[in-house]
């Protein structure tokens, strides 16, 4: 008898838990403090977690893309972080009632980088984040937002990466990111973007990496080429041989260029051969020939080159050799 009913009040307390989270628990981490390290304390919810959070360690007061964040916490009650580390929220997919939520994250400055992406985040839910002020990225991919709503960003001096890949926006969102002036990742894949509104782009000093695959842009692009950009992504964009010329002349130190689906031809090749800080060059889908493939890798040996048709691509690397 003793043991049925602990096996029913412990049925119950499993059940409490679940509902005051919406059904999921929070999973318990170790937040305990350690010797000498000085922590601070983000606020979220007392009745459910608004996601994950995970920390990373900056490098001069920057996020990189390629951050490696490591998890550290539901987004539950008092979270406690080590003080000098940058705080990521990812919030679950399809959870407009998360979005809501995140007004009630305490203090302004806990949040370095948002994940919103396919959260069901909306035009009029910029009033749920402009709070958070010290936020460095921006990740609102596949959210339904429009163009005159992306003036919110104002509240965001000091973003670096903005995501916005499939939300659908066009150039006149360009004109308020373009006031960012710390930004250095800019992700518009699948958008409305074109060469009058790559005109924006130029006021961006520090951008160092775009995304622009399957956007109405060509000869635009001159206006970002005098930036630092190491990454640029052109698939399934209008650029051309005089495009590639374009680059080349710039010269830009790009390491990672991609140009799938691009109407490039044999004639771009030596235009190519002058980007020699290339480590990574997509040219998959495009009309080069096999003889241009292997000059391209005699002029860029340390570039891995990858081309081909999709789903039978072939690398081309020191082909001279």
């Amino acid at each position: 008898m003793r043991l049925k009913v602990k096996l029913l009040v412990l049925c119950l307390s499993v059940l409490l838990m679940q509902s005051t989270v919406g059904g999921a628990v929070p999973a318990k981490t170790d937040q305990s403090p350690k010797s000498g390290i000085e922590y601070r304390v983000i606020h979220f919810p007392q009745n459910r977690s608004l996601g994950t959070v995970s920390i990373t360690t900056p490098i001069n007061g920057v996020i990189y893309p390629s951050a490696v964040w490591r998890r550290w916490a539901n987004a539950y009650r008092e979270v406690r972080v080590p003080v000098g580390t940058f705080v990521r929220l990812a919030v679950p997919q399809s959870d407009h009632d998360v979005v809501i939520a995140l007004k009630t994250i305490k203090p302004d400055n806990a949040i370095q980088s948002l994940e919103l992406g396919g959260a069901g985040f909306k035009s009029n839910d910029w009033q749920y984040i402009q709070h958070l002020t010290d936020l460095r990225a921006l990740d609102l991919s596949a959210d339904d937002i429009s163009d005159q709503s992306v003036s919110n960003v104002k509240y965001f001096p000091n973003l670096q990466m903005l995501h916005l890949s499939r939300t659908n926006v066009g150039d006149a969102a360009l004109k308020p990111i373009s006031m960012l002036h710390q930004l250095r990742t800019l992700n518009l894949d699948n958008d409305r973007i074109d060469d009058q509104g790559m005109m924006h782009l130029a006021k961006l000093s520090r951008l160092a990496r775009l995304d622009l695959n399957n956007n109405n842009v060509c000869d635009g692009i001159r206006c970002i080429l005098d930036k630092p950009l190491y990454g640029l992504n052109l698939n399934g964009t209008k650029a051309n041989d005089d495009v590639v010329k374009m680059i080349a002349s710039k010269k830009p130190p790009l390491n990672y260029l991609f140009l799938h689906y691009c109407k490039i031809t044999d004639k771009c090749v030596p235009y190519i051969g002058k980007l020699q800080t290339l480590k990574f060059l997509n040219v998959e889908d495009t009309p080069l020939s096999q003889p241009a493939l292997q000059e391209i890798g005699r002029m860029l040996p340390q570039c891995r080159v990858v081309a081909g048709a999709s789903g039978q691509t072939k690398e081309y690397r020191k082909m001279a050799h």
